[in-house]
């Protein structure tokens, strides 16, 4: 049975082409399927943590691999831990470059490691609340990088003053990454096949109900589930659906 493979970002990426701050470090976590790599190549799922520490909302990682996706959809799964909370773009005070790492260090890093189908639509993210947001951020602004979304319990539709001051730290550098202000200029995007999935349950429920009326109105073809679960976290069983949503769109 495959284990959790860990790379210190530190020592095995210290030659990425990103300069990073030397205030954050990252893990990369993987799981492959059973009998890697005899069967080829492989698609890649990653999933976005939520907070510095899995252990606030649980581990998507762990979680995935109790299921047994790695297996079921003879795919790569891929994570990481970073020390701080993370919304998936740049701080203001220039503490944490995340989406520069997610392009510049851990897609080509998983690329060149493992026996992986390096084109879009082989990557496929799943998340969960913030990683949520930032997951369909970065999809739309480097369509290159993510072919498949799915986000459960997101916050699509907070304005800045709810998290953006403690983050971004300016309403500008927010608005360049909030996905609700950007989509509209980056359906070409998402707009040739169903490539979204969006979920909620409990926290964010309304958030889930604006933010399907935006993709709605703006003729973006996406799937979408509801079912109330109590909690805000990893563990309920939300992640079956999505990640079953995701294949599903791959393989449409």
């Amino acid at each position: 049975m495959a284990g959790i493979e860990i790379w210190d970002y530190r020592s095995s990426l210290v030659n990425s082409p990103a300069d990073f701050s030397s205030s954050i470090e990252y893990q990369i976590q993987v799981v492959v399927p059973d009998g890697y790599p005899e069967k080829g190549l492989y698609p890649v799922m990653f999933i976005g943590p939520v907070e510095g520490s899995p252990a606030s909302y649980g581990d998507g990682l762990k979680v995935a691999k109790s299921l047994n996706v790695h297996n079921e959809r003879q795919c790569i799964l891929v994570s990481m831990t970073t020390k701080a909370s993370q919304w998936y773009g740049p701080r203001s005070d220039g503490s944490s470059e995340i989406d520069v790492f997610l392009l510049n260090c851990l897609f080509p890093f998983v690329d060149q490691k493992y026996q992986t189908i390096k084109e879009r639509n082989s990557r496929l993210w799943l998340g969960f609340s913030k990683s949520g947001w930032g997951g369909l951020s970065m999809m739309l602004r480097h369509p290159e990088s993510i072919g498949y979304f799915a986000g459960w319990d997101v916050p699509w539709t907070q304005p800045y003053s709810v998290f953006g001051p403690s983050y971004f730290g300016s309403p500008s550098l927010w608005a360049n990454y909030n996905p609700q202000s950007i989509i509209g200029s980056c359906l070409e995007t998402i707009n040739d096949k169903k490539r979204v999935w969006i979920g909620a349950g409990h926290l964010w429920n309304s958030d889930y109900e604006n933010m399907s009326k935006v993709l709605t109105g703006l003729n973006v073809d996406f799937l979408s589930a509801f079912a109330e679960t109590g909690v805000h976290d990893w563990l309920t069983p939300w992640m079956s659906v999505a990640v079953g949503a995701l294949f599903t769109m791959r393989s449409g």
